[in-house]
């Protein structure tokens, strides 16, 4: 191969690297990024139309007790937002099977527990009749939350952090 055909082909080959890398790939990229995208609202939809309620909250305070030989934790939640549905009072109870008592502890398959103090979307229906829940809140399905703020996070970053206010706003149009 002469010495042209050498730098020729190096520059072929150059531009189509350099056609992947900034043509192509951003591309695919974005596809994949509209996909996800496309994919979590569905997500949002279907968990906001299985809820009677949906609420953004911070958890005041846990309890747990037995009933019967399983762990059933109360968590008291202060809504800061209702995406969906409305409560009759300000403060709420939310209940699940699980939690700790002294050296105890127990988890469902489906880890969902919750922290004094984070803030977080809850998913939620009113619990059965007749079960060791009634009379309160319930997870709606087995994702049940949506972290948005550790214990330690003030509640203005609801409103300042660009990612849960996109994520808010996104979920106002979802879940309804």
């Amino acid at each position: 191969m002469s010495r042209i055909a050498k730098l020729q082909a190096k520059e072929y080959i150059l531009l189509l690297v350099f056609f992947s890398l900034f043509i192509v790939g951003p591309a695919i990229g974005s596809t994949q990024k509209f996909e996800q995208k496309h994919s979590q609202l569905q997500k949002f939809s279907a968990m906001g139309s299985s809820s009677q309620q949906v609420v953004v909250g911070k958890v005041k305070s846990l309890s747990s007790r037995w009933i019967g030989n399983v762990i059933v934790t109360t968590a008291e939640i202060e809504p800061v937002e209702y995406l969906k549905g409305r409560a009759s009072k300000s403060l709420f109870n939310l209940s699940y099977v699980g939690g700790r008592i002294g050296v105890i502890e127990q988890q469902l398959s489906y880890p969902m527990h919750l922290e004094q103090g984070e803030t977080a979307v809850f998913f939620i229906q009113d619990a059965p009749q007749k079960t060791a829940l009634a009379g309160n809140k319930m997870f709606s399905n087995f994702e049940g939350k949506i972290p948005l703020l550790n214990k330690d996070q003030s509640l203005t970053l609801l409103d300042e952090n660009s990612r849960i206010v996109k994520l808010l706003e996104e979920l106002r149009s979802s879940v309804r």
